[in-house]
């Protein structure tokens, strides 16, 4: 396929929210898809639940380079002509649609009806957003591919940045199979390209063993040194979670303001709400979290030294593990 013509495109420049998981990339999409009206595109790089996205998801993919079928791919998740159960409804095709071989006991037959009602609630929800216009798009696995998104699509990019010690702390207590951090050291370690990333940067910690808190900081750090440090020459928007918490309509406007998009009257109320993808205490707490520090309450001494451990070898300076602000200054 030729390379797009970024002034001959079939769509506006796309619209992306960017971010590591538990980074409240969610909370952004449906702030903003809610308020202005906008068709969200949920995770289209979910490797378990979107064809063909395993072969994007969690690559580094410099400017200059692509992969096979990476700008098909693309141009339909903006042209918004991907559609799938999990970036329409945000249900994984695998929790209604199980091997029969699982369903060998009543408890499986009961937590598939209860995954089924929850799918038929999902859609009863989502089923109107595929007719809005324009698209927005939410990822947290192409935070690696962004400088290639940004120069071949003239993608508007919202990297949403929140501390690694609350990322990894959320990570740690919810754990189980979505939040172990070997599936994504493995494909960063079988990935070629990140090898040569800032002078090999990361090539000694992805050699060793690493306890969980260190993997998940380490991660943090492979997905946001890159685009923080190419944020202003790519012209990304970096928003820091903590600052939308404690600053509130002012980031809010500044989101709308990059995007193009019209100036309203928030709803606040949207502002506290939980997404799908938050945490269960904040989802069932009978008064939303307002503040972004409880994670230090919460995670072990022994995983924030991990945290700080990481931070300091690879040279993280806009976060301080025992600070719950950002400090405002980019990665080296």
């Amino acid at each position: 396929m030729s390379k797009p013509d970024k002034g001959n495109l079939p769509f506006e420049p796309p619209m992306l929210i960017a971010g590591s998981s538990r980074s409240g990339t969610t909370w952004v999409l449906d702030v903003l898809a809610t308020t202005h009206e906008l068709r969200p595109i949920f995770e289209p790089l979910h490797p378990g639940a979107v064809k063909d996205a395993q072969r994007y998801a969690w690559k580094y993919v410099p400017q200059d380079s692509d992969l096979p079928g990476m700008e098909e791919f693309f141009l339909r998740v903006f042209s918004g002509d991907l559609s799938t159960l999990w970036t329409d409804f945000r249900v994984p095709p695998r929790d209604i649609f199980p091997r029969l071989s699982t369903l060998d006991r009543l408890d499986a037959f009961k937590k598939l009806l209860k995954e089924w009602q929850r799918a038929l609630n999902q859609y009863r929800t989502c089923r109107t957003w595929r007719s809005r216009n324009p698209v927005i798009v939410k990822c947290i696995r192409a935070n690696l591919l962004l400088g290639w998104l940004a120069s071949r699509f003239n993608a508007k990019v919202l990297l949403l940045v929140r501390h690694p010690g609350a990322v990894v702390e959320s990570k740690l207590r919810l754990g189980g199979f979505s939040w172990d951090p070997s599936r994504v050291i493995s494909a960063y370690r079988n990935d070629e390209n990140l090898f040569r990333l800032n002078n090999g940067q990361y090539t000694e910690l992805l050699s060793q063993d690493l306890t969980n808190a260190q993997a998940h900081t380490l991660i943090w750090c492979i997905e946001n040194q890159l685009p923080l440090s190419d944020a202003e020459k790519n012209g990304y928007l970096t928003v820091y979670y903590e600052d939308l918490v404690d600053e509130g309509v002012p980031e809010w406007d500044r989101i709308s303001r990059f995007f193009d998009l019209k100036p309203v009257e928030w709803d606040r109320e949207l502002f506290s709400s939980p997404s799908q993808q938050a945490s269960p205490d904040w989802r069932n707490a009978s008064k939303r979290v307002h503040v972004h520090s409880k994670w230090l309450d919460r995670i072990a001494p022994r995983d924030l030294r991990d945290v700080d451990e990481i931070l300091k070898v690879t040279g993280v300076t806009n976060y301080d593990a025992y600070t719950p602000s950002p400090k405002k200054y980019l990665s080296t």
